[in-house]
């Protein structure tokens, strides 16, 4: 018995840092890109780490953290998981976005494009990624 319990805690604490790993990587990531991107159509960094957090049980107050402390890209993942996990919290976050002239650097299949972020936020806010959630 002590050693099963002993292998869940371990189990716990890697998972918790694996998790870690992925905040701090999706909070400087390069490109916001969902579906498949380039030649081969693999699945971008990005869209992996924000599957990896929005599947974990601290997902919504991931998310809201990334808002406050990751890159431009990083701050649309979270957009996109908020107006799902927390509508209220993303309605009162995304008409500041709607407005904002930063550039995102985006990736939609072969094309690599710097937007405006008021263009991608108007994206996220109409759903044009929601078929990109996983089921919670």
């Amino acid at each position: 018995m002590k050693f099963i319990f002993a292998l869940l805690l371990g189990l716990s604490l890697v998972s918790t840092g694996f998790c870690a790993d992925s905040f701090k990587q999706l909070a400087s990531i390069h490109d916001f890109a969902f579906g498949g991107i380039g030649y081969a159509g693999i699945t971008s960094e990005g869209e992996i780490l924000f599957r990896e957090i929005y599947s974990s049980d601290s997902a919504k107050n991931q998310f809201r953290d990334l808002l406050k402390v990751g890159n431009i890209q990083a701050k649309c993942y979270a957009l996109v998981a908020l107006k799902k996990l927390d509508p209220e919290f993303y309605k009162a976050q995304i008409e500041q976005f709607k407005k904002s002239k930063k550039n995102v650097s985006t990736i939609g299949g072969c094309m690599i494009m710097v937007t405006p972020m008021y263009s991608v936020s108007a994206n996220i806010d109409k759903g044009d990624y929601d078929t990109y959630l996983p089921h919670k």
